[in-house]
């Protein structure tokens, strides 16, 4: 994502008026576009996360099965 300054600079640059930041930010909030994606990186890193505990837990399970069966045969059943 573009710094304030940096879209400043290039308005600047293609139109020869200038901008502040302020006013940048005002653009974007009055048209509903987030500038602050803090939140939306939290979640997705969460969703990541718990992802990979769940897909740990899944083998996990998948590997205690399967042991499980492999001493019922050799043993009999418990």
């Amino acid at each position: 994502m573009k710094s304030l300054r940096w879209l400043a600079k290039e308005y600047m640059a293609a139109t020869g008026r200038k901008i502040t930041p302020a006013g940048i930010t005002k653009h974007y909030e009055v048209r509903g576009i987030p500038r602050n994606l803090t939140g939306k990186i939290k979640a997705k890193a969460e969703s990541l996360v718990n992802k990979e505990l769940v897909n740990k837990k899944t083998a996990l399970t998948e590997l205690d099965i399967v042991d499980a069966n492999a001493w019922s045969t050799q043993h009999g059943p418990a």
